[in-house]
């Protein structure tokens, strides 16, 4: 029991120093606030401007929105309102997935951020949740996997 807690707590020091220095390279290598970088990597593919996608845009912002304020059942809702009519939305994937990760529904943004990574394989966010989410769930092979992915995606 030991060894196994040991080892968790070397994987999480060697996440932590992986997520720190890419978070330093982005602040340095592209003099880009962290925060408007990521969200400019889960915000994915530009939409198309039109009066549909215009709409796609305002529920993308009102689900980031409500993530943001720690409403992830409404944000959930919202970029649901996207995927049912727009099936082919790696955003709103992306983005539901991570609100079930953060209201603690791991399968649910497991299967999510998936289907983000199934349509949009260059997403460097939906591997750094779904890679969060494994870590959560001590699957580390799967963990590390994931977060090393998104790295090499976005270097």
């Amino acid at each position: 029991m030991l060894v196994k807690g040991i080892k968790f707590i070397c994987y999480i020091l060697v996440v932590f120093i992986v997520v720190i220095s890419v978070l330093i390279i982005l602040q340095t290598k592209f003099n880009v606030p962290v925060t408007a970088y990521i969200e400019k990597i889960l915000s994915g593919p530009e939409e198309k401007k039109t009066a549909v996608s215009l709409n796609v845009k305002e529920w993308l912002d009102k689900g980031a929105k409500l993530k943001k304020s720690g409403d992830y059942e409404e944000a959930v809702d919202a970029f649901s309102k996207i995927i049912g009519s727009n099936q082919n939305s790696p955003t709103a994937y992306a983005g539901r997935g991570s609100a079930y990760m953060q209201w603690e529904r791991y399968d649910k943004a497991v299967d999510d951020l998936t289907k983000a990574i199934e349509l949009d394989p260059k997403s460097a966010g939906a591997y750094a949740d779904r890679g969060s989410v494994y870590l959560i769930q001590e699957n580390y092979d799967r963990a590390i996997d994931d977060l090393t992915k998104a790295i090499d995606l976005n270097p």
